[in-house]
Order: C-alpha cells, then structure tokens, then sequence
C-alpha cells in the first residue's frame, strides 16, 4: 500500500486515522491509539460483514488486530502510509501491551523486535 496525501494538518489526519469507520464492509472500532513522533500505533478491532473480507474470520466475529499509520508532510498536505502487524513493520515502538491485546494478524518475528526495543529502552 502507497502513501496517500489530503490534509491540510497532521492534527486532522490523526483524528481520521483514529475514527471509528463503519462500511458495507464491516466495523472499524480504535480501541486504543498511541504516537511516536510520526509513528501512530492503533489497537483496532475489525469486524467483517463477509467471511470473505479478513482470511480466517467470520463475519459477524471481531479480531483485533495492530496496525502502524506512518505520518509525514508533502507539498503542504500531511498523509499516511498503513501497515499491518502481519507486514512486518521496520518500526518497534509500538506500545507493548498492544502484543497482549491482538488476536489477528500475529507476526512473531516483530513482536520479538518490539520486545528488544523496549528492553533496550
């Protein structure tokens, strides 16, 4: 997934980013969120209309999963880049408690990263 740029303040971008979506697809519920400079950690639950939407979940059935927003500046307009737990991000800040909470999506070679990363702190 690419970048994509259409706000005029980071403040906005972050209030969008962290907003509860409901689609034809299912639900998009921000239990918890947490920044680190240009880093934004999100503990999402998701829950999908169709079987189909997210592999290994039913619809109608939650999971909860990390996703990590990249935030930066272009040309005047602030914008993210998502990655999901499951890509493996080159980030480790993420808050450790979310490692806890998240039941999809699960990426034991990252989760090992953000474990030295704290202890490392």
């Amino acid at each position: 997934m690419g970048w994509l740029f259409s706000h005029r303040t980071r403040e906005a971008l972050i209030a969008e980013r962290i907003e509860d979506v409901v689609t034809n697809s299912g639900t998009r519920t921000v239990l918890e969120h947490h920044l680190v400079d240009d880093v934004l950690w999100s503990l999402v639950r998701l829950v999908p209309n169709s079987s189909t939407a997210i592999p290994g979940v039913a619809a109608g059935e939650a999971c909860v999963v990390i996703f990590c927003d990249l935030i930066d500046c272009s040309r005047g307009l602030w914008g993210s880049k998502t990655l999901k737990e499951g890509m493996g991000p080159f980030y480790w800040s993420c808050p450790l408690h979310f490692l806890d909470q998240a039941t999809h999506g699960i990426n034991p070679e990252w989760r090992e990263g953000v474990r030295h990363y704290h202890a490392a702190r």
